[in-house]
């Protein structure tokens, strides 16, 4: 039995998983570019995964991070929102045929799990809390967005370089547009990293200080890197091998990290 507002993730799931099929049935039919209605498709499954957030919100009163189901829904709808902003710009076709069965299957599995038990009293309530964890969250789907262009540009240069012949490659940007959606993302990513980090200063408890290095030390890797691309310091090449570290880095080692805090314990 599905409740009204996991009733609305559902919705989202199935409109992902449509916009992959129709992307799909479209490359299948020999055409570079998916159609139309898959975009307007992705922006209807954001609508109602927005909404799931929003009623999950108002059921809890607390931001709706508080087990492992809500914050892999909320860094879903951060990753949809980073693409929604940035496909558009830069013609991230492939990108959101990509992006579109990642967050169907990811919020599937979520959906099936028994991870779904919010807990509000055991988080500490109050606007730096709960601005902190929006603004970290915000930031890993930044540079979830910023690694999956930095691996597209990683691909296209491997392809390029070699002299393969790649049909859908003519449906991503060029490596000078993949370039500066990298720079731009990781600048993006820097600036909700910090809001994060300055937000969880006067709420940090003693034994959360190893998780606020683990941070910091992320945050000192992200701005040398993003600051070496800006100033042309270090290959574009490079820029997007270093976008793919830093994000399967922070991932993989997350949730380890996070025990370390009291108030994220139970994720």
């Amino acid at each position: 039995m599905i409740d009204g507002e996991r009733g609305w993730l559902l919705a989202a799931v199935c409109l992902y998983g449509g916009v992959f099929a129709a992307s799909l049935r479209t490359l299948r039919h020999h055409s570079l570019r998916p159609p139309p209605e898959a975009f307007l498709g992705f922006l209807s499954a954001f609508v109602c995964h927005t909404v799931f957030l929003f009623l999950r919100a108002a059921e809890i009163h607390h931001c709706p991070m508080t087990n492992l189901f809500e914050v892999a829904a909320f860094i879903g709808w951060s990753v949809a929102l980073i693409y929604l902003v940035v496909g558009p710009i830069y013609r991230m076709t492939l990108l959101g045929f990509l992006t579109a069965p990642m967050l169907a299957a990811g919020l599937a599995v979520s959906m099936l799990l028994p991870i779904d038990s919010p807990n509000p009293h055991q988080f500490p309530s109050g606007p730096a809390f709960e601005l902190h964890v929006a603004l970290s969250l915000l930031a890993y789907g930044c540079m979830a967005v910023s690694a999956t262009a930095g691996l597209f540009y990683l691909m296209q240069d491997h392809c390029l370089k070699r002299k393969y012949q790649i049909a859908w490659l003519a449906t991503i940007p060029s490596l000078h547009d993949l370039a500066q959606v990298n720079r731009h993302l990781m600048a993006v990513s820097i600036l909700f990293l910090t809001g994060g980090l300055v937000a969880s200063l006067p709420i940090a408890e003693q034994s959360e200080w190893p998780k606020l290095l683990w941070l910091v030390i992320f945050w000192f890797y992200l701005s040398a890197v993003t600051a070496a691309a800006w100033a042309r310091r270090i290959s574009s090449h490079r820029t997007a091998a270093h976008c793919v570290i830093i994000f399967v880095a922070m991932i993989s080692t997350f949730w380890l990290i996070n025990s370390f805090a009291p108030s994220h314990s139970s994720l």
